[in-house]
């Protein structure tokens, strides 16, 4: 890692996924075969990685995300993971860091938005932590359906909205170290 750097995610699988950013030598993929990667580093502006619309993701009743992060700064909203449609963030979800609420899982269902964080707690710089979010639409409460874990330890979670029961379907791309709009890469 070069210094800059601040996410380091692990996936399964890639979707044609493409780096956009100023420099090349920021990320690589460990194994082009199977179209899979493992590794990013990304500078928070204008780096970030993209891929293919993910038919399988689309309302899913169940998703796991797992990954990475070294964060060098809480104080302002930064996205991990999402798949949402661009601008007005009406279709989809995205998952990351809100300066308010802390690790933060946002849907977006056309007007019926839910989502659930952490808070922003005890979180330092500068350090790794591992994220993983497992949503189940089938669960009974919002409890049920989403929980985030950091370094393994499932975190009580406030809810705002209702967690949907399938994953919002989006037509759009996903992004790793963004969110589909206009206020961010």
């Amino acid at each position: 890692v070069n210094g800059q750097g601040n996410l380091l995610y692990e996936t399964m699988r890639g979707q044609g996924l493409t780096f956009q950013g100023t420099d090349p030598a920021d990320n690589w993929v460990v194994d082009p075969d199977r179209q899979c990667w493992t590794a990013t580093v990304n500078d928070g502006t204008d780096e970030y990685w993209t891929g293919n619309d993910p038919p399988e993701i689309d309302s899913a009743l169940e998703l796991t995300f797992s990954g990475w992060v070294y964060p060098t700064d809480f104080s302002s909203t930064t996205m991990f993971f999402a798949k949402n449609d661009a601008g007005a963030l009406t279709t989809g979800f995205s998952f990351g860091w809100n300066s308010s609420n802390g690790w933060q899982v946002d849907f977006y269902d056309n007007g019926t938005n839910g989502e659930g964080h952490t808070g922003t707690g005890s979180y330092a710089a500068d350090r790794w932590y591992h994220l993983t979010f497992v949503y189940n639409g089938s669960g009974s409460t919002d409890a049920d359906k989403l929980k985030i874990y950091v370094d393994g330890v499932n975190i009580s979670l406030t809810f705002t909205g209702t967690v949907p029961t399938a994953i919002p379907a989006s037509g759009d791309n996903v992004f790793v170290g963004a969110v589909n709009a206009s206020a961010q890469p």
